[in-house]
């Protein structure tokens, strides 16, 4: 196994090697991950402080900075004083000569703290070298937690985990936490092959991607230089509420009788808008990006998956899909021919191994552009005990860059379905023509039910 802690107190990702995305992310500067959530829980100030701490006792990466020069071969370091160990921040009115915020104005305060943040990293890159930022900030019923983090240490489902945790903790009395230190504490933090490959990785072996070149057409869709003021269409907008689960169950009974998964189905739309959307360009294919999760690839057959380790294990998922059949073809048969690519990344580990060494140990074949879909849903057994996200900030910052993204936010029974729709010379008005058309008595019509946005 690797990277495990030889001895009981040591942090088994001390010497971890930064690989693949990891190194694009730490030499670019540029790539950080974060959410905002509201939890409906009560607890003071010193209980949150103590709840952090735990947190990252369970979550060894977070414990670690990076040393070495970017260009070179840099690791993480386990950083061995507590003193040294990220902070959490209490952030507290200010401007006012009230002692206490409305949830309108904490959810505002956790939202510039974010912003900060991130302006931060993008000024110092050397900010970078340590891990997450987290604050926490009282409304009048809601506690408001933002976390921030360098992609390099943590993907969606890690920054999931600390914000979960930290809350966890604070919920739940002290007397059980040294059981949840048992269960929950990350004891190896594998690299990228060793997640993906997982009891296979004694096949592990230098390939050279042959079995999966097809994925890269240098015919395919591209847009070239983008000048960002040209980026048109809708940026982050709401399209869809639902207060109950009929809409979002009636979607996921269609998905399922047609053998599709809603995260795939709303991949084959997105692929389907932007072929339509850009049918004026001369391309032979076009690039799907999914962000996929190594953590189930697989199994590890010695305990590990009893939880979600914390670390930076997403990858791009790419699939290439034809000009013929994006123009031609439904949504249905462009999600079909996604999923089998990646049924076939899960059943046949010499084509994963093959697939992930050349998609990951070279990331630069990026298509200039992002196609697709966020699929997040809180049950609500948690909303209801208070340890689910009753409010959720998940839109991801693209950037100058051209995409065509869903999301498909669930908490308990509120279903909420935004896009971000941004491309090149694109207007509003055709946006809404283009989805009007293609959700035409489709199973995704009940879903985009403001029809303000898309009427206009």
């Amino acid at each position: 196994m690797i990277n495990s802690a030889s001895r009981r107190n040591e942090n088994p990702a001390d010497g971890r090697p930064l690989l693949g995305d990891d190194l694009t992310y730490f030499r670019g500067g540029l790539y950080f991950i974060g959410g905002i959530g509201a939890f409906s829980i009560k607890a003071s100030e010193k209980k949150l402080h103590r709840a952090f701490r735990q947190m990252l006792v369970t979550v060894p990466l977070l414990r670690t900075r990076v040393v070495g020069d970017p260009e070179g071969s840099p690791v993480f370091q386990a950083i061995e004083d507590p003193d040294e160990w990220p902070k959490l921040q209490i952030l507290q009115p200010g401007g006012t000569t009230s002692t206490t915020w409305t949830d309108e104005e904490a959810l505002a305060c956790v939202r510039d703290f974010k912003n900060a943040t991130e302006a931060m990293f993008l000024q110092d890159k050397e900010t970078q070298r340590t891990s997450l930022r987290f604050a926490i900030c009282r409304g009048k019923s809601k506690l408001y937690t933002v976390i921030v983090v360098p992609h390099l240490f943590l993907d969606g489902t890690g920054v999931g985990i600390a914000a979960l945790k930290t809350i966890v903790y604070a919920k739940l009395p002290h007397c059980v936490w040294p059981l949840l230190n048992f269960m929950w504490t990350d004891r190896s933090v594998p690299i990228f092959m060793e997640m993906a490959l997982k009891n296979d990785y004694h096949l592990y072996r230098e390939v050279d991607g042959s079995l999966v070149k097809h994925i890269d057409d240098p015919n395919g869709l591209s847009f070239g230089e983008v000048d960002p003021s040209t980026l048109g269409g809708f940026d982050r907008t709401v399209v869809g509420q639902h207060k109950k689960k009929n809409a979002i169950s009636q979607f996921k009974k269609a998905m399922k009788a047609q053998n599709l998964t809603i995260s795939i189905a709303f991949m084959g739309l997105a692929i389907k808008v932007i072929g339509a959307l850009t049918k004026d360009r001369s391309f032979e294919s076009v690039q799907s990006c999914l962000g996929c999760d190594a953590r189930y690839l697989g199994k590890w057959g010695d305990g590990r998956d009893r939880q979600a380790i914390g670390g930076n294990y997403a990858y791009p998922f790419k699939s290439v899909i034809s000009a013929e059949l994006v123009r031609e073809g439904s949504w249905q048969e462009i999600a079909l021919q996604v999923q089998n690519h990646l049924k076939r990344i899960r059943d046949d580990i010499e084509y994963r191994l093959h697939y992930m060494q050349y998609c990951l140990l070279d990331p630069s074949k990026f298509c200039g552009y992002f196609v697709g879909v966020s699929s997040v849903m809180i049950p609500n057994s948690l909303v209801r005990y208070g340890l689910g996200l009753s409010e959720l900030d998940v839109f991801i910052n693209f950037g100058p860059i051209p995409r065509c993204w869903f999301y498909l936010i669930t908490i308990g029974s509120n279903t909420q379905v935004a896009m971000d729709i941004m491309l090149p010379g694109v207007k509003k008005e055709e946006v809404r023509l283009v989805l009007q058309d293609t959700l035409k008595n489709s199973d995704f019509e009940p879903l985009f039910n403001d029809v303000g946005v898309l009427n206009g």
